[in-house]
């Protein structure tokens, strides 16, 4: 897929690129202003908002998504044995017996 992205990315007429996630609400904004260089922006969540001031408009992803229900993440690990993961620390190196 980027190598699709790069593709139209060189298209001159190209100002704005969307990419919708289908499963979460997230979505990829690339936008090129006049001139200048691309822009990247990732937009998550029902709140988010994709700008496109050359049309003097604008899609928010809860537009988008209305009326999708969300399936949970899948976790890797269920129950006790996934308790204090990710809060364990490893000691300083200085503080390792060798």
């Amino acid at each position: 897929m980027v190598g699709k992205l790069d593709e139209y990315r060189t298209i001159p007429s190209l100002n704005h690129l969307v990419l919708v996630d289908p499963d979460v609400p997230r979505a990829f904004h690339g936008s090129r202003p006049p001139r200048g260089a691309w822009v990247r922006a990732l937009l998550e969540g029902l709140g988010a908002v994709i700008r496109l001031p050359e049309i003097v408009g604008a899609i928010d992803l809860a537009t988008m998504y209305s009326g999708l229900v969300f399936k949970p993440s899948p976790r890797l690990v269920h129950g006790a044995e996934s308790a204090g993961w990710p809060h364990r620390r490893c000691p300083p190196a200085s503080a390792v017996a060798r």
